[in-house]
């Protein structure tokens, strides 16, 4: 017990890169990891579209990204469970003309997702998956064990961009 390390105590020590199937995947762990930075950097090098369902987004870094993108004139859109948790950037976001929607009200259980779509509408366009269990929130990234990976290939976007368009 006293060599485990959890939340603020963990140490960054693990392997980030990976080549699966001839597919590159970058795994983070937060809160070593600095994980809000690796999504960020994602959102940033979007040359055409980005596409998110969030449980909640109360980081104003990654709203601000977000809304950098769209300004930069690519297409930005996403759903998010509610506007209600402290922090929310819903409110941000919405005033700052992205086109982001709540679950629809009286729908049961929650929105729980928890990934991003990078230039996903066409595999020729180097699309990136961003998923895991990391909310896009301060706790996810300075206290809680969480992980995110960063999928290059165009077969799971499509999968991811299928749900999305669902939705």
């Amino acid at each position: 017990a006293a060599n485990a390390r959890f939340g603020p105590r963990k140490l960054d020590n693990t392997p980030h890169r990976f080549v699966v199937q001839g597919k590159p995947i970058e795994v983070y762990f937060s809160p070593s990891d600095g994980t809000n930075s690796k999504i960020v950097r994602e959102i940033s090098q979007a040359q055409r579209s980005v596409s998110f369902q969030l449980l909640l987004l109360t980081r104003r870094d990654i709203a601000d990204a977000l809304i950098a993108r769209k300004n930069a004139g690519k297409r930005v859109r996403g759903d998010m469970d509610d506007s209600s948790d402290s922090g929310s950037q819903y409110s941000y976001l919405r005033a700052n003309s992205i086109d982001v929607r709540l679950k629809t009200a009286g729908t049961t259980g929650l929105l729980h997702h928890k990934y991003a779509l990078i230039d996903a509408e066409n595999p020729n366009w180097n699309p990136v998956t961003i998923t895991g269990s990391h909310n896009w929130s301060n706790s996810a990234e300075t206290q809680n064990n969480e992980n995110t990976l960063v999928i290059r290939d165009g077969n799971i976007a499509n999968q991811y961009l299928q749900e999305f368009a669902a939705r």
